[in-house]
Formats: structure tokens, sequence, C-alpha cells
């Protein structure tokens, strides 16, 4: 698992590379893969492995927002963070702006942030 969380780690410095350079929608991008591959690894911890985004979100409601006490508003901003992460991959022309990948930075710090609790409690 170790090696799943460094990925993680890599990854949230790669979209703070990208948004320093300027590179706000790729810097979403990865800002939400950052929190996405987080939820996998903990949905994978309990032996579940979702095969959509959708489900993942589903899932990951259910067993750590509603089961587990992860905090709700980052999810909602998650979950949010999906429909930007198409737009900035998908569209011709987004508007993803300096303040929009700024704030996705963040929400991806706080998301992994919050995260490494469940992870420390399965350390104990």
């Amino acid at each position: 698992m170790k090696k799943a969380t460094l990925k993680v780690h890599e990854k949230l410095k790669s979209s703070e590379i990208l948004y320093k350079s300027g590179q706000y929608g790729d810097s979403v991008s990865i800002s939400y893969y950052v929190m996405h591959t987080t939820a996998k690894i903990l949905l994978f911890l309990k032996n579940i492995t979702p095969k959509t985004h959708k489900g993942l979100m589903q899932v990951f409601s259910k067993e750590y927002v509603y089961e587990n006490d992860f905090n709700k508003d980052l999810f909602k901003k998650f979950a949010y963070s999906q429909s930007l992460r198409e737009q900035a991959d998908y569209e011709f022309i987004d508007n993803i702006n300096e303040k929009i990948a700024k704030d996705t930075l963040n929400l991806a710090k706080s998301f992994v942030k919050e995260s490494s609790r469940f992870f420390e409690e399965l350390d104990k």
C-alpha cells in the first residue's frame, strides 16, 4: 500500500508543478485523479473495487462518508471536481482558470490529508 500512497503524493506534486506553470486544466485533471486514486485505495482496503467513476463515488460515499465520518464537504467537492476534470480533458474550450485550479489543488491536498487518518487507523 505504501507504493500506492507514494503515487498519490507524486501526482499531487505534478499537479502543483502544472498549476505553477499555468497549465490550469491539466492541474485540475491531475488533482481530480489524486482524489480518485486515494478513494480507490481506501475502497481497495475494504476489498471493494468499483469499475466506474460513478460507482466509486457511490460506494465511497456509503463506505466512508456515511459509515466512517469522512468529511462530507470534501466528498461533495470531490464529486463536483469530476465535472471540472471532464471539462479540462474533453472540451475544446474550457473555463478552467487560475482560481479553479488552485481551489482544486487545495481540495486534493485536503482530501489526501483527510484520507490519511483512515490509513493511520488501519496501521494500528
